[in-house]
């Protein structure tokens, strides 16, 4: 695929969108696109720009290969200039990026609607995504993104439904199957359940339109490249077209191979793989989604989303007039040259002022004699009238000026201030700093100075979220894996279809507060929980001690929440829930009784919903009678009630003596009252006799 910008275009067609040529035209469209790209971002001067970050970065030679880098370089007529590279650079972006990141995504399915069946389903599409993660390995792919983004201003995440990957489909009755029983197609491929297949890519990678935003594609062609044999193993009807392909030269993906096409090396089976995605619009109501390899075309159809093409855009900043986006660590490589410059001007001076030089008087008379061991005599005549007496004396240059000293500090300061990072997020604190509070005060400052990246980097992981489970949706027919929370956040794995998640529309992040970001922060936060938090329980401070996220604080009182906002969805569709001692009946009285809305009163719904209502209260309180006598307000306290049970009622003073006076006589009756001859001892029989010493009776047999 030997595309060059000076062919930028010409294949384009005339009065018809590009996007909808005829398919047998698409390969050469595809490529005139991919040359008008190459031309865009060479003119602009966009290519030169991040090809010297990724070198600042990675500290490569100007061939952006390691062959002279991390080492000390010479130069000069005479090698007298030493010229070294630390690179504070890269450090500096590694601080952004660990501010940014530095907690593990933790995500939330938001349903279209507060309806039962959507509040059921968001926690099955919370653990698809989850699965996913762990399964394609997410957090190293996003991490990539979050790097590439800050280096070159652009990074992409492309999450195509490959329906030749997976499990492979038993064949069902009357279908045909290979030996093994296995579904095959008409070419004699196995048909497998399909999957998302995740690449982190950068813009080498991802063809657009750069004139406009980069976070709203309109279409996308991305290369990706592939082993030629797998492929044709894949499309075995496109076997000898893909074949063709090997060695032959292919579309620059890395950065090594800017300025040039790159050529497949020596047993390098690899050919470049084109994805077009175009979304639907007035011009292309169906949208188009292509796979390309040289001349032939894979697959063509639909588009595979309906309102969006499969690609998350990670951009640190948007240009102010849309278009392309823009890295703010772009102005640190002039200072990351001057410290370059002032580092290798130090170094410089002590290469060659190491060794010592001798200065004598003009005229002195100096003999030097070579001795055993490289060691040598000066003799000299000495002359009282030279200063010294003539005497040769060593010349010191390694004396250097403090200001040029101290300018690679000057500039790295410059560096930070820049970009908001202190010496505290670099992990090289002031000695001066020696409060905990201050120093998560000062991480928090500086992730608020970046959190414009940070907030891209989270609504990414978002989008990408997101995108799988509308993909799922739209594209899995056969159950998906799900990992689910129980008791004690354990995990556990569960198989759901793609319908069991369709009202679910998007995927959101728990925040985490840039104060809690910090291991100092969420030393001070538990530390506030400890003291104003009643009841807080161990396993909740830990979480947020160890996360820095605060759902454990909230998750009992949402689900059960959630549970009453099910039964709401069951009253309104006039089926009456089960009532439990266990749902707090103010809540849910509450919540019920916002059902009845002036068009609902006097109808048999609001009949249900009352008597629902009536068995909370009923429940909780009883009617008064032996037999339903309420909640024992013990249980309900237990429960965590917002409304107790009244307790049971204190006898009035009179009720009390009388009560008093019944069981004294009671009392008595048994123990201290005479005993008839042969007789059981009655009320009425008269007391006996008490001794005044200890005041005691006396025994009644």
């Amino acid at each position: 695929m030997n595309i060059t910008t000076e062919n930028a275009g010409t294949s384009l067609p005339q009065g018809i969108y590009w996007a909808a040529v005829e398919t047998k035209d698409l390969p050469d469209v595809l490529r005139a696109r991919m040359a008008i790209y190459r031309r865009d971002i060479e003119t602009s001067g966009y290519l030169d720009l991040i090809r010297r970050s990724w070198q600042a970065y990675y500290g490569l030679d100007d061939e952006l290969i390691y062959k002279t880098s991390a080492g000390v370089k010479f130069s000069g007529a005479d090698f007298e200039n030493v010229d070294v590279e630390i690179n504070q650079y890269r450090s500096i972006l590694d601080a952004m990026i660990a501010m940014a990141t530095t907690e593990r995504a933790a995500f939330m399915a938001k349903a279209e609607s507060d309806e039962g069946e959507a509040l059921i389903e968001a926690p099955k599409a919370t653990g698809l995504v989850e699965a996913f993660w762990r399964r394609e390995k997410m957090e190293a792919k996003t991490g990539r993104n979050d790097a590439l983004a800050l280096i070159v201003g652009e990074a992409f995440m492309h999450l195509p439904w490959n329906p030749r990957a997976g499990a492979k489909v038993k064949a069902q009755p009357g279908e045909p199957a290979n030996e093994e029983g296995f579904a095959v197609d008409e070419f004699g491929a196995v048909l497998r359940e399909g999957k998302i297949e995740p690449e982190a890519i950068g813009p080498l990678q991802v063809i657009h339109d750069r004139a406009k935003p980069s976070d709203d594609l309109e279409w996308v062609i991305v290369v990706r490249r592939r082993n030629a044999y797998e492929l044709a193993a894949e499309y075995p009807q496109f076997k000898d077209e893909i074949l063709a392909q090997i060695r032959q030269p292919r579309w620059p993906i890395r950065m090594s191979e800017i300025g040039q096409t790159a050529a497949a090396l020596d047993g390098d089976d690899d050919v470049d793989e084109l994805h077009l995605h175009v979304k639907p619009s007035s011009a292309l109501p169906a949208g188009r989604w292509a796979l390309v390899c040289g001349n032939a075309v894979l697959r063509d159809r639909k588009a595979m989303l309906p309102n969006k093409v499969p690609v998350a855009t990670l951009i640190p900043e948007a240009l102010l007039d849309g278009g392309e986006g823009h890295s703010p660590v772009w102005d640190l490589l002039v200072l990351q040259e001057l410290y370059n410059a002032s580092c290798g001007s130090l170094a410089t001076r002590a290469d060659n002022g190491a060794v010592n030089n001798v200065i004598t008087p003009e005229g002195s008379e100096i003999v030097n004699t070579d001795l055993q061991g490289g060691r040598r005599i000066l003799r000299y005549k000495p002359d009282p009238n030279a200063p010294n007496g003539g005497r040769p004396e060593p010349l010191d240059l390694l004396q250097l000026p403090q200001q040029l000293v101290d300018m690679p500090k000057t500039w790295e300061e410059i560096m930070q201030t820049l970009r908001g990072v202190n010496s505290t997020i670099r992990g090289n604190p002031d000695p001066n700093i020696k409060s905990g509070s201050f120093a998560a005060l000062m991480s928090a400052s500086a992730t608020r100075f970046n959190g414009v990246y940070q907030g891209g980097c989270q609504r990414n992981r978002e989008n990408i979220a997101t995108l799988v489970v509308e993909i799922t949706k739209a594209h899995a027919q056969h159950e998906q894996r799900i990992e689910t929370k129980g008791q004690g956040d354990a995990r556990y794995v569960q198989r759901v279809m793609p319908a069991d998640i369709e009202d679910v529309d998007t995927i959101t992040m728990e925040p985490v507060s840039a104060a809690a970001g910090g291991i100092a922060g969420r030393i001070e936060m538990a530390k506030d929980m400890l003291r104003t938090i009643p009841n807080l329980q161990p396993e909740q401070f830990v979480e947020v001690y160890t996360t820095g996220r605060v759902s454990p604080l909230y998750k009992s009182t949402k689900a059960k929440l959630d549970a009453v906002y099910v039964e709401n969805d069951l009253l309104k569709r006039g089926r009456t829930p089960r009532v439990h001692v266990s749902q707090d009946p103010g809540c849910h009285i509450r919540e019920h009784s916002a059902l009845l809305t002036p068009d609902v009163l006097g109808t048999p719904l609001a009949k249900v919903i009352e008597d629902h209502i009536t068995e909370h209260y009923m429940l909780a309180f009883g009617n008064g009678t032996p037999e339903n006598p309420g909640t024992p307000p013990l249980l309900a306290q237990l429960y965590g009630w917002t409304i107790m049970p009244p307790q049971p009622e204190a006898p009035t003073s009179d009720e009390k003596d009388d009560a008093d006076a019944k069981k004294s006589k009671a009392k008595t009756t048994a123990t201290e009252r005479a005993q008839p001859m042969g007789g059981a001892p009655t009320p009425d029989m008269p007391l006996m006799p008490e001794n005044p010493a200890t005041g005691e009776r006396a025994p009644a047999a």
